[in-house]
């Protein structure tokens, strides 16, 4: 999805929902089946799971702190996707308005090309935006290819913590 748009095919859209839920879905799931090990908060796991091992302190100085970064990641983004179709209907919102952007390739309609995706999952933190999350005043807005990128980065950091998968270990072997 992260090479979208590809005009060539016709194929048009960004998929930038469909991104940023997927891979909200794969924090989701691993905070419950690898981190926690527990089904009684799902939103403490998901958020204490990017606290612990997202790569904040790679995000540039604007960047939220760890917790505040997991609280606006799960509460303004995580939930409106997984419950509301990514309306944003909470009764106080931080922000008027929500958004998830996408990079564009300059000059071109095409999305990322293949050796940026690859760059992405290889090398340190692209200079793609100033924070996978920024407030500019009006709105909260999420980067879909930074936050690919540090959902990857905590992924490798959690499954490269011993203790942890010595849990996940003990635990999926009681529920499968």
């Amino acid at each position: 999805m992260l090479r979208l748009p590809l005009p060539n095919y016709r194929i048009t859209s960004r998929c930038t929902f469909s991104c940023a839920q997927t891979l909200f879905s794969l924090v989701g799931g691993a905070s419950t089946m690898l981190y926690a090990h527990r089904d009684s908060s799902p939103g403490k796991d998901f958020k204490d799971l990017l606290v612990d091992f997202y790569p904040w302190a790679d995000e540039p100085a604007s960047r939220p702190t760890p917790t505040e970064g997991a609280r606006i990641m799960y509460e303004q983004f995580r939930n409106p996707l997984a419950h509301n179709i990514g309306a944003h209907v909470r009764r106080r919102p931080s922000t008027p308005r929500v958004k998830i952007k996408r990079v564009r390739r300059s000059g071109s309609q095409a999305g990322p090309t293949e050796a940026f995706i690859e760059g992405l999952e290889r090398g340190p933190r692209p200079d793609l935006s100033p924070a996978v999350i920024v407030r500019p005043g009006d709105a909260t807005v999420l980067f879909v290819e930074p936050l690919y990128w540090g959902i990857r980065i905590m992924l490798k950091r959690l499954l490269e913590d011993s203790q942890r998968m010595i849990g996940a270990e003990a635990y999926l072997a009681t529920v499968v």
